[in-house]
């Protein structure tokens, strides 16, 4: 499982390759990724007491689904503590 706590600046450098890509410019594409992977993308702007529920929650169907998830908060400059139970999740 891969846990990644982004800033909008990162979302918007994926955006742009997706960009490129739809005007027949290339960009290296890693191979690495399981075709069974899940990428979750989560907006998360004073969400404290929420992203905990959220992803105890979808951890169990993680475990169920015995599936290779990956877990993209996006923390655009909240003003609680989103930024601290994210770090504590992550450890």
């Amino acid at each position: 499982m891969r846990f990644i706590i982004s800033k909008i600046d990162s979302v918007l450098a994926f955006e742009k390759k997706i960009k490129l890509e739809s005007r027949g410019e290339s960009y290296e594409h890693k191979e690495s990724q399981a075709a069974s992977a899940i990428s979750i993308v989560v907006p998360a702007y004073n969400e404290a007491q929420a992203i905990p529920i959220f992803f105890a929650e979808t951890e169990k169907i993680r475990q169920a689904l015995a599936l290779e998830f990956e877990y993209i908060f996006v923390n655009d400059g909240s003003t609680d503590h989103t930024l601290e139970v994210l770090k504590a999740l992550y450890d």
